[in-house]
């Protein structure tokens, strides 16, 4: 039985659609079930995806089936009271557990070497952002470095924020096996590698630049026993003020950002210390922030990344960290001008620190 007036089909065959989509249309509609390909008609992807996410939804205890024939139907159950930081908690212990969280530079550990290291038996914090499906890992923290909470200049009503926690446990594995590489992404050229016949298969032989890549590891870390310390819920963060160059002289704006600094270091260092008396003696530098970030985020960093890192109140751009942007593997950029640039350009738009005279 169709049911036409429920919905328009949407165009384009291969649109991508979260599990999360679904369900909020699901809990929209008037219809009482619907099957994978009412689904798949509905957002136009083929039948086999609509039904692999309202599996995962099935799994999350998000909907419930009755079986009609041969057809297995979907529905959100009357008494559903799962509320937006409910889904989000049960998405990221679902999503983090058994997730490859070691570094692709040092598979054994969860934090940089030097800051750790975290590994198997140990219990760490990991920092993401995002929504099911598209959960971000930002940073990782050693168990004696967790904090309480984020404090309220870093949070975003954009996405969901949250902090997690688990234990780390090491198996085998290649850490190339966990990069979620874009459509257009050329392997063979970013880590100097080849397809070559050898015994009647095809085998991938790596043996130029960021072959780390491919190196196997005995000992490489994965998240158990997963839950979630703090969350922010989407649509209740606080966003950052942003800054038009045009309302103020570059001056005033540099002098409003070493102020906010001045400010919110004190409470920042507070919580990131909090447990941890010994990390106390020695603040952080934005250096060994920014290089942590890229070590332990290498599928998210963007060049709208770099320009965010940099905006009024964040961090202050000096020749290391160009340095630094401009050689580690993970950076999209390639050149310490591009880097420059890149930042200089952030100020007209999301605010950047800049270097260079005025």
């Amino acid at each position: 039985m169709a049911y036409e007036s429920d919905y328009m089909p949407s165009a384009g065959r291969d649109k991508a659609v979260t599990a999360e989509q679904i369900f909020e249309m699901m809990k929209g509609s008037d219809r009482p079930a619907w099957s994978a390909k009412d689904v798949g008609d509905y957002y136009d992807v083929s039948t086999p995806t609509a039904k692999d996410r309202l599996k995962e939804l099935d799994e999350h205890g998000w909907v419930e089936t009755v079986q009609v024939s041969n057809v297995t139907g979907y529905f959100v159950p009357e008494s559903d009271n799962l509320d937006l930081v409910e889904r989000h908690k049960q998405s990221l212990v679902h999503e983090f557990t058994d997730k490859f969280v070691g570094l692709p530079t040092a598979p054994w550990t969860a934090v940089h070497p030097n800051d750790g290291p975290a590994e198997a038996g140990d219990k760490v914090q990991i920092r993401v952002e995002g929504t099911p499906d598209h959960w971000r890992q930002l940073m990782t923290h050693a168990w004696p470095n967790r904090r309480e909470k984020l404090i309220y200049e870093e949070t975003t009503s954009g996405e969901t924020q949250a902090l997690i926690s688990g234990e780390l446990y090491a198996k085998p594995t290649v850490p190339i096996e966990h990069e979620n590489y874009p459509p257009d992404y050329d392997l063979e050229l970013n880590i100097g590698a080849e397809y070559k016949e050898v015994d009647d298969r095809q085998i991938l032989i790596a043996a130029g630049v960021k072959n780390y890549l491919v190196k196997p590891c005995d000992d490489a870390v994965f998240l158990k026993n997963v839950s979630v310390d703090w969350m922010s819920p989407k649509g209740h963060g606080q966003e950052l003020e942003t800054v038009n160059i045009s309302d103020q002289s570059f001056e005033e704006m540099v002098e409003e950002v070493e102020e906010w600094r001045e400010e919110n270091i004190e409470e920042r260092n507070e919580y990131k210390h909090a447990d941890s008396p010994e990390a106390a003696e020695g603040e952080q530098t934005d250096r060994e922030f920014v290089e942590e970030m890229l070590d332990s985020n290498s599928q998210e960093v963007s060049e709208q990344w770099v320009q965010n890192l940099f905006a009024p109140g964040k961090l202050a751009l000096d020749d290391e960290i160009v340095e630094l942007l401009a050689t580690h593997p993970n950076s999209p950029l390639e050149s310490e001008e591009e880097v420059r640039s890149l930042v200089k350009d952030g100020v007209g738009t999301e605010g950047g620190e800049h270097t260079d005279e005025q």
